[in-house]
C-alpha cells in the first residue's frame, strides 16, 4: 500500500519554496514602481562649449546612464527644461551613457554658466564648473599723422577650466559667445611727399564714423562677408586658442585724397571700407590663471605701412606699430 503523506522535511521545503516565490513577486512589482539606479555612479569627468547664436552648445562627458524619463542636467541646480515644439532654447538635445549634448543659454544668462550636475534614475552627478569670462580687448591701427583705425572687442568666453582626466575630448571649433561686440572707430588726415618731375604733395583725409559689429556664426557664403565680426576658438590645455579674429565692414567712410603737383591740384574721393586685423595678430592664446581663473593680460605688435593709398620715395616710407592688447579678464 502506497503512503502519499509528506514528510516533516518536504513541509518545511515547501515552505521555503513557496516564500522565495513570495519574496520574487515583491521584487517584480518594486521593480515596476522604482526607477532602476544607473549600473555605475554618475561621474561628469569634462565639458565643452559650442557657441552659437544666442546660445551655447553644452556637451558633457563621463558616464551617465542609459537615457530614462528621469534624465536632467542641471546648472546651478536648476533643470534644463524639456524639449516641446515651443521651447527652443535651453533643452536637452541628445543622450548617450557616455556624452550627453543640450543647448544651454547665452553667457550672460545665470542658466548659461556655473556649476553643472547630471541627475538620472535617482541619482546625481558630481558636479563641475562652466566658468565665464568678459573683458576687453583693444586693436588701434595707425597711420600717417592723425589717421588711424581702433576697433574695442567686448569679449565673452565661457569653458571647463578645470584640471580633469578625460583621456580624448573632442576639442571642437568654437567662437567667442555671442554677447560679444566689436566697436569701431576711424578717422583723421595724413599727408606724403614723393618725387615725380616735381615734388609731389598728397593729403589722405578720412571722415570719422564709428560703430558696432556683432558676431556671426561661421561665415557661410559670400552674402556675409559685407559686414562681419568673427572669430575661430578652440579651448585646449585649458587655454583658448584664438585661431582667427577679424572685422570688416563695407563702406564706412569716405577718402577724400587731394594731389598738389606743379602746375595743378587735383581731389578725387572714394568710398573707404573698414579693414580688421594684420593676419600676424589674428592668433593668439587667452590663458587663464590656474589660482585665479583671471585670464591674463597681454598684447601683440606687428609693423606696417600706410593703408590710405599715401606715396613717399622708396626709402622714406614709414611704419607704424599696430597693437592688440588686453588687460586681466575677470570670471563672473
Amino acid at each position: 500500500m502506497t503512503n502519499n503523506s509528506i514528510s516533516p522535511k518536504g513541509l518545511v521545503r515547501c515552505a521555503i519554496l513557496f516564500a522565495a516565490a513570495l519574496w520574487c513577486a515583491s521584487c517584480e512589482k518594486d521593480e515596476d514602481t522604482k526607477p532602476t539606479p544607473p549600473e555605475w555612479p554618475l561621474k561628469l569627468e569634462y565639458m565643452e562649449v559650442v557657441e552659437i547664436p544666442l546660445a551655447g552648445e553644452l556637451h558633457l562627458y563621463g558616464y551617465f546612464g542609459d537615457s530614462s524619463a528621469t534624465s536632467q542636467v542641471l546648472i546651478n541646480g536648476n533643470a534644463l527644461p524639456e524639449a516641446t515644439p515651443t521651447n527652443l532654447g535651453s533643452r536637452i538635445l541628445s543622450w548617450q551613457p557616455w556624452h550627453v549634448v543640450c543647448q544651454i543659454a547665452k553667457v550672460e544668462d545665470p542658466m548659461g554658466r556655473g556649476t553643472v550636475q547630471v541627475r538620472n534614475k535617482g541619482a546625481v552627478s558630481n558636479s563641475r564648473k562652466l566658468t565665464a569670462w568678459h573683458g576687453e580687448m583693444l586693436f588701434r591701427r595707425p597711420d600717417e599723422g592723425t589717421l588711424e583705425r581702433e576697433v574695442l572687442f567686448d569679449v565673452y568666453l565661457r569653458a571647463d577650466a578645470d584640471p580633469h582626466k578625460y583621456a580624448v575630448p573632442r576639442e571642437p571649433l568654437s567662437h567667442l559667445a555671442s554677447g560679444s561686440k566689436a566697436h569701431y572707430a576711424l578717422g583723421g588726415q595724413g599727408a606724403s611727399t614723393y618725387s615725380s618731375d616735381c615734388q609731389v604733395t598728397l593729403i589722405a583725409t578720412l571722415d570719422p564714423a564709428s560703430g558696432t559689429l556683432y558676431p556671426r556664426f561661421p561665415l557661410t557664403d559670400g552674402s556675409d562677408k559685407t559686414n562681419y565680426f568673427r572669430s575661430e576658438i578652440y579651448f585646449r590645455n585649458r587655454r583658448f586658442e584664438v585661431k582667427l579674429l577679424d572685422v570688416f565692414k563695407e563702406k564706412v567712410s569716405t577718402l577724400t585724397m587731394t594731389s598738389i603737383y606743379c602746375p595743378e591740384t587735383s581731389v578725387a574721393t572714394s568710398e573707404h571700407n573698414l579693414y580688421g586685423l594684420p593676419y600676424e595678430l589674428q592668433t593668439f592664446n587667452l590663458e587663464p590663471d590656474p589660482a585665479t581663473k583671471e585670464i591674463k593680460p597681454g598684447k601683440l605688435t606687428h609693423m606696417a605701412s600706410t593703408e590710405v593709398g599715401l606715396i613717399w620715395d622708396e626709402w622714406k616710407v614709414p611704419q607704424y606699430e599696430c597693437t592688440l592688447e588686453w588687460g586681466s579678464m575677470k570670471t563672473f
